[in-house]
């Protein structure tokens, strides 16, 4: 199935505003036998230059889309992940306390064989997938998970600034949010009233940031009729016991942009079989290719002004 997903932002604008920056990019959704082979398929869709869709750029994709449109109509998994383990160096908490990150556009369970690895390991923490220490530790103090380098890492607060302004959706398309591991976590897990939003961290790393929240979020409620929306996570019974995640280790889990009945965004374990969506390169460079259209059509309808100006 074809859906409608993101594309770049131009600069300025509010909330109410942003579906009119985001440019239609059309995308696959891939789902097969389970939930390794759905993203394998979806990252051979991708290969060459494409990508397999974040929270925020399914986020942006509802935001664009109709209501009839696939993303509206399934629920859709996302290469976004959580994970929470101990700090062993003192990095971004005090040394032998838990950290909290939430990865966009690629991290630890971006990789399928990866994926299926957690599922023959079995089920971790309350469905969590279980992390090996080495692979926590190189993700929290180098930045690297399965090998690749995330591009750019920031704390919550640097994130919240720096998420208002819409370059930053098509400036950074991997990334990493450090949180402390408290805020994010200490938030029941159910629906919610959309009115107290505003006040979740976890929620607002999970879309991306306070723009792209307040954008989906009114969409949401025209689309459902409801002001009750889904935070779904595996987190708080470690947040009420966290002396318990020496004892399990580090634990995450990929997003799922669910849709009725439960109109949620939640983490899942290796298990649940979900479908991925995915742009392919050739999609990106006919899209590219029309700005370069665009472009130079301006150009030339600028040169025949000014040459007009000469013409006797």
């Amino acid at each position: 199935m074809k859906v409608t997903l993101d594309k770049r932002l131009s600069s300025k604008e509010s909330p109410q505003g942003l579906a009119a920056m985001i440019e239609t990019l059309e995308g696959e959704i891939f789902k097969r036998e389970n939930q390794h082979c759905s993203l394998l398929y979806a990252s051979q869709h991708a290969e060459g230059g494409g990508y397999v869709a974040s929270m925020p750029q399914l986020i942006m994709g509802r935001i664009k889309a109709p209501f009839t449109d696939g993303m509206w109509l399934l629920p859709i998994a996302a290469n976004s992940e959580e994970i929470f383990g101990i700090d062993n160096h003192g990095k971004y908490a005090e040394k032998g306390q838990p950290v909290f990150i939430e990865i966009h556009g690629g991290g630890i369970f971006s990789s399928p064989m990866r994926l299926e690895q957690a599922r023959n390991n079995g089920q971790g923490w309350k469905g969590a997938s279980e992390l090996y220490h080495k692979e926590f530790d190189l993700l929290l103090n180098d930045g690297v998970a399965n090998g690749k380098k995330i591009p750019a890492f920031f704390n919550y607060n640097e994130f919240l600034e720096l998420s208002r302004k819409p370059e930053f959706y098509y400036r950074h398309k991997n990334y990493g949010i450090i949180m402390d591991f408290y805020g994010a976590t200490d938030r029941t897990s159910r629906m919610c009233k959309i009115d107290g939003m505003d006040f979740n961290p976890l929620m607002i790393a999970r879309m991306g940031g306070t723009m792209l929240m307040g954008a989906y979020l009114e969409k949401m409620m025209d689309f459902y009729n409801t002001n009750i929306v889904g935070n779904w996570h595996f987190f708080r019974s470690v947040s009420d016991n966290p002396g318990i995640i020496n004892e399990i280790g580090p634990h995450g889990g990929i997003l799922l942009l669910g849709n009725e009945p439960n109109r949620h965004i939640s983490n899942i374990g290796p298990f649940e079989n979900v479908q991925f969506a995915a742009v392919s390169a050739e999609s990106l460079k006919k899209y590219y290719k029309s700005l370069v259209d665009k472009s130079v059509k301006k150009v030339v309808e600028g040169l025949e002004k000014i040459t007009s100006r000469y013409i006797v």
